[in-house]
């Protein structure tokens, strides 16, 4: 048995006190279970701490209290709650009950599995994996911290690099590859990068890549690529370190403004899709798109369709629609019109409804 201030000690599993902890010297622990259902009270014994995502509670404040007041009826020693899954935070209903009925209240984050936690608390856990399981989150700790740059792209790559004690590049479909001077990829290795799914290691004249898929926001396929020595870290860990980094790297290009190709790209498809949708499906990837730029099809647009000769906008259309907010979405010659014609659609924000 463990009592809870010995498995808030141990620093590997990351775990915070949240509510009611004051007393975890004299807390302890018969045993952890994971449960989702609303009701956990058939499958939890005295003294067992109760681990949760909350995907079962949803985000009304009673059931979230029903959770906390069935827990203390069964004589639960505390509720371990998991962050970042279902819940950015504990809700805060939860918390209150706990703080009201004197229950443990901790957080759990996200990248701790419950697995490590119930072998924590059973006493089960080999020294070896609790090891490799704090190394694993070190490495995420360092990771994110590149979100806080000014680059966190580049800042991303350089800590990747480090990690893996090789050279971390951003590889696309045209063959680009970004990361570091004069950066190339071997021939041989692009075969297995565009048929690859997930994160995979690689071989090619004496050096090791591992590497890992990364769609951005318009569909584009690119690529995580660490080239390094073979020895340089565990295939273990360096699979972890790249699975942690392709989830920052799409966090990153969802939070930068959209490159000037994106935009245009973006609001041709944007105008296209009001001129011809047909059903709710197409509605809903409409959505998706738009709030690339910030525009909700909720709000009122207007949307010009012109016929234009000679292709040149008239001066009183380029007045009324500001130039960063039109794009061509179709350019094609009509059967019944000149081979001069051209269809343009332009898509702006409804400034009078």
């Amino acid at each position: 048995m463990i009592t809870l201030a010995e498995l808030l000690a141990r620093r590997e599993l990351g775990l915070r006190a949240v509510a009611a902890a004051g007393d975890a010297d004299g807390v302890v622990l018969r045993g952890a279970e994971v449960c989702e259902l609303p009701d956990p009270r058939p499958w939890l014994d005295s003294g067992e701490l109760l681990l949760t995502t909350g995907v079962a509670l949803g985000h009304g404040a009673h059931g979230q209290r029903l959770l906390v007041e069935r827990a203390v009826e069964a004589r639960a020693a505390g509720i371990g709650f998991s962050i970042g899954l279902v819940h950015a935070e504990v809700p805060d209903p939860v918390r209150e009950s706990c703080e009201q009925l004197g229950l443990p209240l901790i957080a759990i984050p996200a990248a701790t599995p419950f697995r490590m936690v119930v072998e924590a608390v059973s006493g089960r856990a080999a020294p070896g994996e609790h090891q490799a399981a704090q190394r694993t989150l070190a490495m995420q700790t360092y990771l994110m911290e590149a979100l806080s740059a000014p680059e966190p792209e580049a800042e991303l790559l350089r800590r990747l690099g480090s990690l893996l004690s090789g050279t971390a590049l951003l590889a696309d479909e045209a063959g680009a590859v970004e990361g570091a001077p004069n950066a190339a990829l071997p021939q041989e290795l692009w075969g297995p990068l565009r048929g690859g799914k997930g994160v995979r290691l690689h071989h090619v004249r004496g050096v090791r890549y591992v590497s890992a898929p990364v769609a951005d926001r318009m569909g584009a396929r690119r690529w995580l690529v660490v080239a390094g020595p073979a020895d340089a870290l565990p295939d273990r860990l360096a699979r972890g370190a790249l699975q942690s980094a392709e989830k920052l790297a799409r966090l990153i290009d969802r939070a930068r403004p959209p490159r000037p190709a994106e935009a245009r790209a973006v609001r041709a498809e944007l105008a296209a899709a009001l001129l011809g949708w047909r059903d709710a499906g197409d509605r809903r990837q409409l959505a998706h798109r738009a709030a690339a730029l910030g525009l909700g099809v909720d709000e009122p647009l207007h949307v010009a369709v012109l016929r234009l000769r000679g292709g040149r906008v008239p001066a009183r259309v380029s007045r009324a629609v500001p130039r960063a907010a039109t794009d061509r979405a179709a350019c094609r010659r009509p059967r019944a019109r000149r081979a001069r014609s051209c269809w343009r659609a332009c898509a702006t924000r409804s400034k009078g409804g």
